[in-house]
């Protein structure tokens, strides 16, 4: 295991057992809900430029995976590593995962993707996003000790406006590069991948996101105007 591997899990580890039950959001490992969506992919990408993903927060959990959570809590099993391992399997298979993944391709990211969010708990009501002062606490506990795990030079995906300008605002030596929700049913994501547009500007320019390092906050969409 590398130093950076090391660092993330031990991070997982603390994640998975938080205990600051902030505000508009659901954690209770009592019941399998629990922090997660921290995931390291390393499978097949070997490249020397990899990168962070970072969405808002995660979805729902669905019944039967906190009975996994719950079933290897009780058995006192290392939870992050049950929560990993069933992240491992959900990175190739759900659409959300699947399509940036792609599109990580066209921009010549082919190293190693952190997979994380800016809360790491889910909604306390479905549609409301927790309070300001629960993206302030979590991004301070967790997030930025993430990235300064991460090598200097990756750049950080932020999934969706919001997660954007929150990434752009805090991180402003960082490169951010902003796209639409994938799996969103606005479409604005499909809109912006439609064709070969977007495609040829970011295979014809692989270091694109490179080359300004430090300088650099962009809007995907924005590069097809």
């Amino acid at each position: 295991m590398s130093e950076f591997t090391a660092k993330i899990y031990s991070i997982g580890k603390e994640l998975v057992n938080c205990k600051q039950h902030c505000d508009g959001i659901l954690c209770d490992q009592s019941k399998g809900v629990i922090p997660r969506c921290l995931i390291l992919e390393t499978k097949k990408r070997e490249g020397k430029n990899g990168c962070v993903i970072v969405g808002i927060n995660p979805g729902e959990s669905k019944e039967d995976e906190r009975q996994i959570y719950l079933k290897q809590n009780k058995e006192n099993r290392d939870l992050y590593s049950v929560v990993s391992n069933y992240g491992d399997k959900q990175i190739y298979v759900h659409p959300y995962y699947k399509k940036l993944r792609d599109l990580t391709h066209y921009m010549n990211l082919d190293g190693p993707i952190l997979w994380t969010e800016l809360v790491k708990c889910e909604n306390k009501t479905k549609g409301i996003l927790p309070p300001l002062q629960t993206f302030r606490k979590c991004i301070n506990i967790f997030l930025n000790e993430e990235l300064e795990a991460v090598p200097e030079a990756w750049p950080l995906l932020a999934v969706g406006r919001e997660t954007y300008k929150a990434l752009a605002y805090i991180y402003s030596s960082k490169t951010i590069i902003g796209i639409p929700h994938p799996t969103s049913s606005r479409g604005h994501f499909q809109e912006m991948i439609k064709g070969n547009s977007l495609k040829n500007i970011l295979s014809s320019n692989e270091n694109l996101f490179f080359e300004e390092y430090g300088s650099i906050a962009v809007w995907l969409p924005d590069l097809l105007k």
